[in-house]
């Protein structure tokens, strides 16, 4: 899964809403900092928190995972942030 590129399609999802990264934060009950690292895909958010995201953004989910609905061939599994092969 391309997290840059899921973290690109929140951040644009985000902007469309005019909402700052500090009231994403505050309606999904994470960090600014958290709600950027998800943006700048560093890190695999829990899936949780991602269902909350796009709720809070009025997207579907898919519509943020659109790389991975175009090609399950990079579609990856990780648990606790590992990826499981």
């Amino acid at each position: 899964m391309d997290l840059k590129a899921v973290g690109q399609r929140i951040k644009s999802a985000r902007e469309a809403k005019n909402l700052t990264q500090e009231e994403l934060a505050a309606l999904v009950n994470l960090s600014p900092t958290h709600v950027s690292v998800i943006e700048r895909g560093l890190k695999v958010t829990k899936l949780d928190t991602f269902v909350a995201i796009a709720n809070a953004l009025d997207v579907s989910a898919d519509t943020l995972l659109i790389d991975v609905v175009d090609n399950p061939d990079k579609f990856q599994l990780y648990i606790d942030g590992k990826e499981i092969k």
